[in-house]
């Protein structure tokens, strides 16, 4: 049972009917009490709890305590900050009439006849795969060294919602379209986090920390929830054309936390449920160009961090293979770099042959790569390879000279949207006007943990700096 006065929902209800608002501080209950939906007072963020207060959902909604929730006349559910809209169903003229908090922890909006519009697709015991045991060796566990610091955690929850886009900072139009459509999906869906995979400034990368480039190419042409998170980048061989090649990994002091590149190799970690996720960041120009580079400029700039032969290469390889031994305690394996090796149809360039084989050998889940102006799919041996390259212009062949077999491909700009849960990663490209061009779902694998595991932590992980000869 609950009291209307006004608009206000002002005692405990399941239900938030068309025209009815959740106060800050206010909640929807369950009628078995199993879960909770509140508008939290101290932060704004729109959470759903189960029995135990364990959060399953959220809005990812930050620092907008006071707001308000609201069932629209026109069936758009929407978190609202004196007017301005933070988070959204996008559900307008689809025949919502009320908001209803199930006992089995979702939260549904429901039509007339009770058919579900929309949902958080939550439950209140959602299933794991079962991982084998493995016993514990005799004799103590040996401690782990300390991690170097890395760039703050990202939340832990029960889902997990990033962006992932490259080739984006030319600060043009192309670019500020998709930027629209990355604002609206974190509005929508929430956001955690945002991936870069490299050419970040264009055309010849910044010129240091203070360079207004990282205004009129990025800080100036994103905005509201997409700045409120960290991103977390790598180089581009763009990048790379500057005479200062470390502006990126000194911008990750002196951003607030929202530019994070601690070097050029790195990984860090987050939790999903009661999953590990590991991320390993890669530099992955070398490996694709070798010591002479792609032009003049990449080459002297190589030749400054002591990048000079063919060994060199081959050190930037056990580099990568180092880190993804590092991770095998993880329940999902993604890496990200700049150029894009869909399969092994793309083996010829540089050694990036040798990178797909680590992959399979480490067993990564999927690869996150840009350099082509466009976006492609390609599932090969178990590992799925995202091109999300169009993040401001949409140009050029595919791949190695167009040659590169795909599953999925179009010339067009826009950004990947990916969610994780326990047992699923969803990912689904959207275009710059926010058309929904493909999607991919894939399950978790059921994984042996190695010896590694042991060592592997669950906080941000490790810098990894270059002059390391323990490899």
């Amino acid at each position: 049972m609950f009291l209307v006065f006004g608009a206000y929902l002002l005692a405990t209800s399941d239900t938030l009917k068309i025209g009815q608002q959740l106060p800050s501080g206010g909640h929807l209950v369950s009628k078995s009490g199993d879960s909770r939906l509140e508008l939290q007072k101290t932060d704004g963020n729109l959470v759903l709890y189960d029995s135990h207060n364990k959060a399953l959902w959220s809005a990812k909604i930050r620092k907008h305590a006071g707001d308000i929730m609201m069932l629209q006349s026109d069936g758009n559910l929407e978190v609202l900050d004196n007017q301005q809209v933070l988070w959204t169903t996008n559900t307008s003229g689809k025949a919502v009439t009320q908001a209803v908090l199930q006992d089995d922890c979702n939260f549904e909006l429901q039509s007339s006849t009770g058919g579900i519009i929309w949902s958080t697709a939550t439950h209140c015991n959602p299933p794991i795969l079962p991982t084998p045991a493995t016993p514990s060796p005799p004799g103590p566990t040996p401690t782990p060294s300390s991690p170097t610091p890395a760039p703050p955690p990202t939340p832990v929850g029960e889902n997990v919602s990033f962006l992932a886009l490259g080739d984006f900072g030319f600060g043009n139009s192309g670019q500020k379209q998709v930027a629209a459509v990355m604002k609206k999906l974190a509005r929508t869906n929430g956001l955690d986090f945002v991936v870069s995979v490299g050419d970040s400034i264009y055309p010849t990368g910044a010129t240091s920390v203070n360079d207004p480039q990282w205004k009129s190419k990025w800080s100036n042409v994103y905005s509201g929830p997409v700045m409120e998170v960290p991103w977390y980048a790598v180089m581009g061989n763009h990048d790379w054309e500057s005479g200062a090649s470390h502006a990126e990994i000194e911008k990750t002091k002196s951003s607030g936390g929202i530019w994070n590149m601690p070097d050029f190799f790195y990984t860090r970690s987050h939790k999903v449920g009661d999953a590990t996720v590991a991320w390993v960041h890669l530099e992955t120009n070398l490996i694709f160009y070798g010591p002479n580079g792609e032009n003049a400029a990449i080459k002297a700039n190589f030749e400054k961090e002591g990048w000079k032969t063919a060994s060199d290469v081959d050190r930037h390889l056990a580099k990568a293979e180092a880190l993804l031994k590092q991770v095998q305690g993880a329940s999902w394996i993604f890496v990200v770099g700049h150029e894009m090796n869909l399969g092994k149809v793309c083996s010829h360039v540089g050694k990036m042959g040798s990178l797909t084989t680590l992959f399979e050998k480490y067993g990564v889940d999927a690869y996150f790569g840009g350099h082509t102006h466009a976006l492609g799919f390609t599932e090969s041996n178990g590992i799925s390879y995202y091109l999300t390259g169009g993040g401001g212009q949409a140009s050029g062949l595919f791949g190695c000279g167009g040659s590169c077999k795909r599953d999925w491909g179009s010339v067009s700009m826009g950004v990947l949207h990916g969610t994780l849960n326990t047992t699923d990663f969803h990912a689904a490209f959207h275009d710059n006007e926010g058309k929904v061009l493909f999607t991919h779902q894939q399950r978790r694998r059921q994984r042996m943990p190695g010896a590694e595991a042991a060592t592997f932590g669950t906080k941000e992980a490790k810098r990894v700096p270059l002059d390391d000869k323990r490899i």
